[in-house]
């Protein structure tokens, strides 16, 4: 087997490990970059619950520090997804490439917090 050298090694090859490593590769394009994982069929278990906490806002979230932050930085995030996505098709040559990405107001329901929320009750106290 023949020896390959690498600059750097990103763990995990989902959506954000991919992410690190394009962005590392656009910025630094001599770089050797190599991706560690296997590509599963949606979001791990991890990264849902990471970026599904930047989604949720919260009225007790906005009193502290961190939920403050948390905040603008998904506010931020947002601002440069349109960008990004623009600079990975260009990247990809398929400049206005269909992606699945669309705008608005979007709903999902998660039947597990569903039924903790009927448990729990509108005022936070088990009935």
């Amino acid at each position: 087997m023949r020896r390959v050298g690498v600059d750097v090694m990103v763990v995990g090859a989902g959506v954000l490990g991919r992410s690190v490593a394009f962005e590392l590769a656009t910025v630094e394009p001599g770089l050797k970059v190599v991706v560690s994982g296997r590509r599963g069929p949606g979001a791990s278990q991890a990264a849902g619950a990471m970026l599904g906490v930047l989604g949720e806002v919260t009225a007790a979230g906005l009193r502290t520090r961190h939920g403050l932050l948390r905040l603008r930085m998904a506010v931020e995030a947002a601002t440069r997804w349109e960008s990004w996505r623009v600079r990975v098709h260009q990247q990809l040559g398929k400049p206005g490439a269909r992606d699945g990405y669309g705008t608005g107001t979007f709903m999902l329901l998660n039947a597990v917090s569903a039924r903790l929320d009927e448990r729990v009750g509108c005022h936070g106290h088990a009935p």
